[in-house]
C-alpha cells in the first residue's frame, strides 16, 4: 500500500522527503487503494486489408463452430514466413494440439502473433485432449522450434490462451524470444475446476530473452510463470497471478519485474540457484487460505551452507497481506506488511555520501495510444515507397504530408513479401504534425547514400502537434552507419519493438519511452527524461548508452561484446534495475561497465563470462565524485557461476541545490571543464593512459 502512494507522488514528478515514509505508512493504515493496470482488454486491433498480415480465417479457421481449428491456424503460420504478422480475429478457436510459430528453427522466428482483442480472441484447448495428461509438459502455443538462441523478435499480443479442463500437463505458452520481442496484453488460464495445468507461461527449455512480458495475467496452473536456465534475462511488467497450485512465479534466471500482483494460497515468488538475479520493483502479494504459514517470497541457495549461491534480490515497494512473512532469505525472515527496500547481498558503494539505496527515480507508464480505425491509416506504398527500391524516403515523406493535410494519424508499411519487406531510407524523413503512430508490421529498414554513411539522420521527430508519437515494429537490415533517430520536438516519443538504435536527443527534446529495443549508440541530452523497459545494446561501441545530463530509468538490459555499457556525466542520473552484462569476448582490463562522472547512479546487474572468466569485466564501476576517482572491481562483488552478481551498486549523492550545494556544483563544473589545476586522483596512472576516461 505504501509503495503505491509513494509512486503516486513520485509519478507526478514531486519530490518526497524522508519523512514521507512515516506519513505514507500512517495513510496506508487509514485507507485502501485498488491496484489498477492499464485496461488492455479494451484494445481492438483491426488492420487495413492491404497491410500484408496473415489472417487465420483465410486458411479455414472458423471461430465459434466447435470444430478443430488446429490445422488451419498452423497452416497460417507455415505460410507466413519471417518478419510477418499472423492475425487472429475475435472469436473462440478450438484446438487439439500444439500450435508452433513455424515448422523449423529458421521459420519459427521473427513473427508476431496478434489477436484482435485480449478477451475476444481466444484459443481454447479441447477438454481432455489427447497427449496433454500424463506425458509431461505439452504447450498449446509454442513460439519457437529449435535449440539455439535465434528466436529473434517473436511476439505474442492481445489474446487469451485457455488450456480447457482435464489437461493436467498442459502448458499455456512455451515462450521463446531472443534480442527483443515478448508477450503483451495476454491472458493465460485454466478452465479446469482444480485449475489443472503445469505452467501458464513456461520459459525454461532454451536460454531465453531478452524480451518484454507486459500486461500478462495467469489464472491457474501449478506454476503461473516458470522462467529458468542461466541467460539472457527477461523483463516483466504488470503481471497478475492467481489460483496457482504450487507457486505464482518461479525464477532461476535474471528477471527484472515491476508491478507484480499475486493472489494465492501458495508462495507468490520463488528464486533459486547461483544464476538467479531478481529485481522486484513494486508488488502487492495477497495470501489466502493456508498462506498464513508461508513467506510470500522465498530465496533458496543451490549449495546448502553457501550463501553466495543464493539469488541476488533487490526488492522495493513490496506490500504483503495474509502471509506469515514477506521474504524468507534462506532462513532470514523479513516481516511484512511492507518492504520498502531490501537487498539479499550487501550494497556496494565507493563514496560515503551514498545512501546505500537505489535512486528511486520517478517512473511513468509508457503512454498507451489507442490504435486508430483502418480509415485513419495511410499506406506508404500509395505514395511511391516500394520494398526493394533504391530509395523510399520521398514516398514516406509524401505519405506523412498527405496524412497531416487530411487529418490521418497512422502511417503503415505493409510487410507481405516472403522473408519480409525491406524499405530503403535514402534521405531524412521528417516525422511531424499530427502523426501518432508509424507501424512497421515486421518490416525491415535499410539505408543508402548520406543516411547510410551517417551524414544525414534517417528519421527526425520535429514540429509534432501530437502530444505522443509511437514508432514501432521495425527491424534493421544491413544498415551501415545509419543514425536512425534524432529527437528535436518537445513532444513525447515512444520507440517500441524496434531493432534500430543510434538515437540522439537535441536540447529541449521531450520525454522518451523505449520498450523492447535492440540497438546501440543511445545519446540522451541534458534535462531529458527517459524511461526504458528492455533494451539490448549489442555492440562494441563505447559507451553503448550515453546519459549526458538526462534522467534515465532502465528496467531490464542485456549486452553483448565488450563495451562501456552506460556512461553518465554532466550531472545525469541513471537507474538500472536488472542488467545482464555479457561481453562474449576478452575485455580490456581498464574497460569499466559503468562510468559515473560527477553524476548519480544505481545499478542492479549480473555479469556472465562466456569464456570462463577472461571475458568478464575486471573493472565494474568507475565513479568520479568531488574530483576523486574510485573503482569497483570484480573482486569486490559476489561471484556466480561463470560471472558475478550485484544486488545493488549505489553512487555518491550530489547535494540538492542550496547554499552549500551551489558552491559544490560550481566547483564540480570547473573541475569537469578543466578550469582548475586540480584533477581526479588516479593511482599509478594518468588520464592519458586511460582510454575509457569520461570525455
Amino acid at each position: 500500500m505504501y509503495s503505491l502512494i509513494h509512486k503516486f507522488f513520485f509519478g507526478r514528478g514531486l519530490r518526497v522527503s524522508p519523512w514521507s515514509h512515516l506519513c505514507g505508512a500512517c495513510v496506508c493504515a487509514a485507507m485502501t487503494l485498488a491496484v489498477v493496470f492499464p485496461d488492455s482488454a479494451r484494445a481492438n486491433i483491426v488492420f487495413p486489408v492491404d497491410a500484408g498480415v496473415v489472417n487465420v480465417l483465410d486458411f479455414g479457421a472458423i471461430p465459434g463452430d466447435g470444430l478443430d481449428d488446429t490445422a488451419a491456424i498452423q497452416a497460417a503460420f507455415d505460410s507466413g514466413t519471417k518478419n510477418r504478422v499472423v492475425y487472429l480475429p475475435d472469436g473462440v478457436y478450438d484446438v487439439s494440439d500444439t500450435i508452433t510459430y513455424g515448422i523449423n528453427q529458421d521459420q519459427s522466428r521473427r513473427k508476431f502473433f496478434i489477436g484482435q482483442s485480449r478477451d475476444g480472441a481466444v484459443i481454447r484447448l479441447q477438454d481432455n485432449a489427447s497427449g496433454f495428461s500424463g506425458s509431461g509438459p505439452r504447450p498449446v502455443i509454442k513460439s519457437y522450434v529449435g535449440s539455439q538462441a535465434v528466436a529473434f523478435r517473436n511476439s505474442l499480443y492481445n489474446m487469451t490462451i485457455d488450456v480447457g479442463s482435464g489437461n493436467t500437463d498442459a502448458v499455456g505458452v512455451e515462450w521463446h524470444n531472443h534480442n527483443y520481442g515478448g508477450m503483451r496484453d495476454v491472458l493465460v488460464k485454466s478452465s479446469d475446476p482444480n485449475k489443472a495445468g503445469l505452467y501458464g507461461v513456461w520459459a525454461s527449455r532454451v536460454d531465453n530473452g531478452p524480451g518484454l512480458i507486459k500486461n500478462v495475467e495467469v489464472d491457474g496452473f501449478d506454476r503461473g510463470i516458470e522462467f529458468g536456465k542461466s541467460q539472457f534475462g527477461m523483463t516483466f511488467e504488470n503481471i497478475t497471478l492467481r489460483n496457482q497450485n504450487e507457486v505464482g512465479f518461479r525464477v532461476s534466471n535474471q528477471a527484472a519485474i515491476r508491478n507484480l500482483i499475486s493472489v494465492n494460497d501458495v508462495p507468490a515468488l520463488q528464486a533459486g540457484g547461483p544464476f538467479s538475479h531478481v529485481t522486484l520493483d513494486g508488488a502487492d502479494l495477497t495470501g489466502t487460505g493456508t498462506a498464513g504459514s508461508l513467506s510470500a517470497i522465498n530465496l533458496a541457495a543451490s549449495s546448502p551452507g553457501n550463501p553466495t549461491t543464493k539469488p541476488a534480490l533487490l526488492a522495493r515497494g513490496v506490500n504483503v497481506a495474509g502471509y506469515a512473512n514477506a521474504i524468507n532469505d534462506i532462513g532470514n525472515l523479513v516481516p511484512g506488511p511492507a518492504v520498502d527496500h531490501y537487498t539479499s547481498f550487501p550494497v556496494n558503494t565507493l563514496f560515503p555520501s551514498s545512501t546505500g539505496r537505489s535512486l528511486g527515480l520517478a517512473v511513468k507508464d509508457t503512454p498507451e495510444i489507442p490504435l486508430a480505425a483502418p480509415a485513419d491509416w495511410v499506406n506508404v506504398r500509395d505514395f511511391g515507397a516500394l520494398p526493394g527500391g533504391a530509395g523510399d524516403s520521398a514516398g514516406i515523406q509524401a505519405a506523412i504530408d498527405w496524412a497531416n493535410a487530411n487529418g490521418k494519424t497512422t502511417l503503415y508499411f505493409p510487410s507481405d513479401i516472403p522473408g519480409g519487406s525491406i524499405y530503403t531510407i535514402d534521405e531524412t524523413v521528417s516525422i511531424n504534425g499530427g502523426i501518432e503512430r508509424i507501424i512497421g508490421l515486421g518490416t525491415r529498414l535499410t539505408s543508402s547514400g548520406d543516411v547510410r554513411s551517417g551524414a544525414e539522420v534517417a528519421f527526425r521527430f520535429e514540429n509534432l502537434a501530437a502530444d505522443e508519437t509511437v514508432f514501432e515494429q521495425f527491424a534493421s537490415f544491413s544498415e551501415g552507419g545509419a543514425q536512425w533517430f534524432e529527437h528535436v520536438t518537445d513532444k513525447t516519443v515512444v520507440l517500441r519493438n524496434n531493432g534500430l538504435g543510434r538515437y540522439t536527443s537535441l536540447p529541449g527534446a521531450g520525454d522518451l519511452f523505449i520498450e523492447d529495443a535492440s540497438g546501440t549508440d543511445w545519446v540522451f541530452g541534458e534535462g531529458q527524461n527517459v524511461w526504458i523497459r528492455q533494451i539490448n545494446p549489442e555492440s562494441s561501441a563505447s559507451p553503448s548508452i550515453l546519459n549526458d545530463g538526462a534522467t534515465v530509468w532502465i528496467q531490464g538490459l542485456k549486452t553483448e561484446d565488450p563495451s562501456v555499457v552506460i556512461e553518465t556525466r554532466n550531472g545525469g542520473k541513471t537507474e538500472l534495475l536488472g542488467g545482464f552484462i555479457y561481453p562474449t569476448d576478452n575485455v580490456p582490463d581498464d574497460m569499466p561497465i559503468f562510468i559515473l562522472d560527477e553524476s548519480e547512479g544505481s545499478f542492479s546487474y549480473v555479469t556472465n563470462a562466456f569464456f570462463g572468466g577472461q571475458d568478464d569485466h575486471r573493472l565494474h564501476v568507475v565513479e568520479i565524485f568531488g574530483g576523486e576517482r574510485r573503482e569497483l572491481l570484480r573482486s569486490d562483488v559476489v561471484t556466480r557461476g561463470g560471472g558475478t552478481k550485484v544486488a545493488l551498486y549505489s553512487s555518491g549523492v550530489i547535494p540538492e541545490p542550496g547554499a552549500t550545494a551551489t558552491v559544490f556544483l560550481a566547483v564540480m563544473m570547473l573541475l569537469h571543464r578543466g578550469r582548475l589545476c586540480l584533477r581526479p586522483r588516479i593511482p599509478s596512472r594518468t588520464k592519458k593512459e586511460l582510454p575509457y576516461w569520461p570525455h
